[in-house]
């Protein structure tokens, strides 16, 4: 894979990288130079300390130790580069080599001409550092903590091994870019440091993340007839710049100018196929000291907000985890010190604590470039106070048949829920968790109401009693009887009329 619209490396590879071109500058101010670190090579093999510097790149985030006689080549990947990053799904950050004795070399930062120079004319070996960003969407890997069937971003990072999606990936860029046949020999798991410093002093935090070691054999469109072998390692994770929080896959893509295998030691492998080879030594000097550096962030620190210390059982208590510093997402470890545990991605949870004790409350936050910070309180839970007293509250203690009265009971201590056993007296019962009921008697009579509590977690139980009268419905009085209507009075007879005089 190259870093512009020349071939890779070299005439002798000759391979096509991209159509696009991509400018490559020279930029030795990009780099810091510290001291070394004593990688874990035979001590034949070691090379000497003030040779090897180790060199960062700040606006890349990562940090490699160069051998004894090599240059680093650094590539300009801002602006329409990086933007040409983004659409082609990779970006060279820089390239290693060894030093030519016709190579131009710049000086470095502290007036050296030793370490900053071209890797595109290199014949022989050269390594490539390579980045591939944002491989969440493109690789399908989803950081939807609702949906359980999805693989977040931290348990990316976090998992033993590499998934084969990101070595595919990379397979698939390099066959793109112009080579072919390629074969894997040899796959193992590794890690590779993640340096998680604060930057707030000078102590370094290294956190080592799976990764995945790799030896290929492969062709190339240029020269299809010869099989050269190579290596790289693969590794991912979501603390570097510049996506934050999203996955970021990296690569350190070693090429030789030595052929895979002839065809006797291909014939006499086991398998049949190519045997593995160990990787050459300054190869293995730049794939061991390799880190990337994480962004700079505040502490990760926590604190445990509860809405209360203490209660009586069964008591649930809400938990919330007040995290600053580090870097999302989170994934919170809680320990109830009852025996449950929850581990979550949410910073809030309910927990019911069933028995009385004192409990050590704890929760463990870890970000996404893998720092931890701790945190616990005391949870005092009591007994609860025993069941001593059941008192029935009734609407009224008389009536008329048919007679209907609510009922309700007042219970002193215990725990509830409760049983609930109502006995009306009349042959009916009625066992249930309500604390209340209802009752009709349609016969007269007198009723002894009893009620049985018991509690739910001692078994204790307390009782009372209530006497309840019905009487009878009165009969209606008789009808009262009508008085017979008066006789009509009889009319008077009109006066005969008076007899006239005679004249």
């Amino acid at each position: 894979m190259g870093a512009s619209s020349r071939l890779l490396i070299s005439p002798a590879r000759a391979i096509m990288l991209t159509t696009a071109v991509i400018a490559v500058i020279l930029l030795a101010a990009n780099f810091t130079i510290t001291s070394a670190q004593q990688q874990q090579l035979p001590t034949s093999q070691q090379p000497s300390v003030s040779q090897t510097p180790t060199l960062l790149s700040a606006k890349d985030s990562f940090r490699v130790q160069l051998p004894e006689g090599w240059v680093i080549q650094d590539v300009n990947n801002t602006g329409f580069t990086l933007a040409a990053e983004v659409t082609q799904g990779y970006g060279i950050l820089a390239q290693l080599c060894p030093r030519e004795q016709e190579q131009s070399v710049l000086p470095n930062a502290s007036g050296s001409n030793t370490y900053i120079g071209s890797c595109q004319q290199a014949q022989e070996e050269v390594i490539h550092i390579i980045r591939y960003p944002n491989l969440g969407p493109i690789l399908g890997i989803a950081s939807d903590e609702d949906d359980e069937d999805d693989v977040d971003i931290f348990t990316l990072i976090n998992r033993e091994t590499i998934p084969n999606a990101i070595l595919a990936y990379h397979l698939q860029k390099l066959q793109e870019v112009g080579y072919r046949d390629i074969q894997i020999v040899n796959s193992i798991d590794t890690t590779v440091n993640v340096d998680n410093s604060t930057g707030l002093d000078n102590n370094r935090i290294a956190t080592r993340i799976p990764a995945k070691l790799v030896e290929m054999t492969y062709s190339t469109s240029f020269a299809p007839d010869e099989v050269r072998r190579g290596y790289f390692v693969l590794t991912a994770t979501a603390a570097t710049p510049r996506n934050l929080g999203m996955v970021t896959g990296y690569s350190i893509f070693y090429e030789s100018n030595s052929t895979a295998a002839t065809a006797e030691t291909t014939t006499a492998a086991p398998s049949g196929r190519i045997s593995p080879t160990p990787l050459p030594a300054l190869a293995r000097q730049v794939f061991d000291s390799f880190e990337l550096v994480a962004a700079r962030a505040e502490p990760l620190t926590i604190e445990i907000i509860s809405s209360g210390t203490e209660g009586v059982a069964p008591a649930t208590f809400e938990f919330e985890a007040e995290v600053t510093g580090g870097m999302e997402p989170y994934a919170v470890n809680w320990d109830f010190g009852d025996g449950s545990v929850d581990v979550d991605d949410d910073e809030s949870i309910d927990h019911t604590f069933d028995v009385a004790g004192t409990y050590d409350v704890g929760a463990i936050i870890t970000d996404s470039s893998g720092r931890t910070a701790s945190y616990s309180i005391p949870i005092t839970v009591e007994p609860p106070p025993p069941l001593t007293a059941v008192e029935i509250i009734s609407s009224g203690t008389e009536g008329v048949a048919p007679a209907t009265f609510e009922f309700e009971a007042n219970i002193i201590g215990g725990t509830g829920p409760y049983t609930y056993s109502w006995d009306f007296g009349d042959g009916s019962v009625d066992v249930d968790d309500d604390g209340s009921a209802v009752h009709t008697f349609d016969v007269a009579g007198s009723y002894n109401v009893d009620l049985t509590v018991t509690d739910s977690t001692t078994g204790q139980s307390a009782s009372d009693s209530i006497l309840i009268v019905v009487i009878a419905e009165e009969p209606p009085p008789p009808p009262e009887e009508e008085e017979p209507p008066p006789p009509p009075e009889e009319e008077e007879p009109p006066p005969p009329p008076e007899e006239e005089e005679p004249a």
